[in-house]
């Protein structure tokens, strides 16, 4: 069945679940599988949407349902990684001409202040990057440092985690991966979270440049999390079992809370004993 078909079929399901289980039906290990962008796009002026062969472009219309988001992810899941990549910068079935215009003729459109980006979006935004790994990719740097950038707030650049600074969506992504690690991955918990002091990462910044942030004690390490999966190899057999679910729990938990917030639910949810499971 056609990969956006199949979207049509599932999503009424994931829109009326109550609970993860209902996710965990899906298959999500794309999340440890290494992704190589081609940014046919950005290098060449041509949507990836184009390739895609679906008569079904409504879901990259203006609904409501789904969101962007889901969208993104969904394609994420199913293997399209440029197109999920596209779909995160505002690219739809309406806007293609406009967007190939605006890749092509670089800083002479309002193409950015037209389609500004969520506080989620940057984060499976840095997730789609983390699964490029070493590749390079934007701005001539590594899939991880364009992940750490994003874990950021991309432009918005976010400083400090763990206290007011990021996004609240942001900050209940961020409980829910430290309570789940916790739980279930006790071996690399500690690798994932600010233990005993604050730590600091120095990032990529826009232009170039470097910047730091500082992730707060007792709070979950997004960047410590990209380090962790850039030296997978390193691990031992039971570490890496660990990393591939807690990294297939990350990208459920995005798509179980973009979904949720979709139907207006009471995302404190996700903290709950029964999601915890």
């Amino acid at each position: 069945m056609n990969a956006f078909l199949r979207f049509i079929v599932l999503s009424p399901a994931l829109l009326s679940a109550t609970s993860f289980p209902a996710l965990r039906n899906f298959d999500f290990s794309v999340a440890t599988r290494p992704l190589a962008l081609q940014y046919t796009l950005q290098r060449h002026g041509i949507s990836a949407l184009r390739s895609l062969k679906t008569t079904d472009f409504w879901l990259f219309g203006t609904h409501e349902t789904p969101s962007k988001i889901a969208q993104a992810i969904w394609l994420l899941i199913c293997g399209y990684g440029d197109a999920a990549h596209e779909v995160l910068l505002g690219v739809n079935a309406t806007n293609q001409d406009i967007a190939e215009y605006a890749a092509t003729h670089p800083g002479q459109t309002s193409w950015h202040q037209d389609h500004p980006l969520e506080d989620v979006n940057d984060l499976v935004h840095s997730l789609i990057h983390r699964y490029e790994g070493d590749f390079m990719g934007e701005g001539g740097h590594s899939g991880f440092e364009n992940a750490k950038y994003w874990a950021a707030g991309g432009p918005k650049e976010y400083k400090n985690f763990g206290n007011t600074d990021a996004a609240s969506s942001v900050s209940l992504i961020h409980k829910a991966l430290l309570q789940w690690s916790s739980l279930h991955t006790p071996k690399i918990a500690a690798d994932v979270v600010s233990t005993n002091s604050a730590r600091i990462h120095s990032i990529i910044a826009s232009g170039g440049k470097r910047r730091q942030v500082v992730v707060a004690p007792g709070c979950w390490d997004p960047f410590a999390f990209i380090d962790l999966c850039s030296t997978a190899e390193q691990l031992s057999s039971l570490e890496q079992d660990q990393l591939k679910i807690l990294q297939e729990f990350e990208l459920r938990l995005l798509l179980r809370y973009v979904l949720l917030e979709q139907r207006g639910c009471d995302l404190e949810i996700l903290l709950s004993g029964e999601e915890q499971q």
